[in-house]
């Protein structure tokens, strides 16, 4: 065997495994940010064959790169909740023009989607399958839907005449 197959044969199983994770992870989020490059290449060479007419009409047709590329930063690290302002960061280093308004917006409309999950201190993050698959009318209602949509016991007392 060559001196570096001796070396891998003295790890434990349990080391190789979480080596393998690692790279595993490492590896979505090159791909992440690869993605979101060739996005903003993209947006930018459609810019500069078309000139401002092209971007305008990109917005008339209501085409929008914001929602992808803030989904490539997301991706880039599923785990982490993100700032909006880290997300600004992050397309405006990709060369991206996204105002932090209309990222802000963005993230907005993404939650509504179930895209992205907000934390209580205004941070984001990708939603999970589940999340993502729940509809309003079968996912778990929140505390001011309980409040306004099931009456309480002494609410269905009243009610009864009780």
């Amino acid at each position: 065997m060559t001196p570096l197959a001796n070396s891998l044969m003295q790890l434990s199983a349990r080391r190789i495994a979480r080596d393998l994770e690692s790279l595993r992870k490492e590896k979505e989020q090159i791909e992440a940010q690869e993605a979101l490059l060739r996005q903003v290449l993209q947006l930018k060479e459609d810019y500069a064959r078309n000139g401002s007419e092209g971007a305008s009409s990109k917005k008339r047709s209501g085409v929008s790169g914001t929602r992808e590329l803030i989904l490539s930063v997301v991706r880039s690290e599923p785990e982490r909740e993100w700032a909006p302002r880290e997300i600004n960061e992050k397309l405006r280093a990709a060369g991206s023009q996204a105002t932090p308004k209309s990222v802000g917006v963005m993230l907005t409309r993404m939650v509504k989607g179930r895209q992205l999950v907000r934390n209580g201190q205004a941070k984001y993050k990708l939603a999970s399958e589940q999340e993502q698959d729940e509809s309003p009318a079968l996912g778990a209602p929140n505390l001011g839907q309980l409040a306004v949509n099931e009456p309480t016991p002494s609410r269905a007392l009243v009610a009864r005449g009780d």
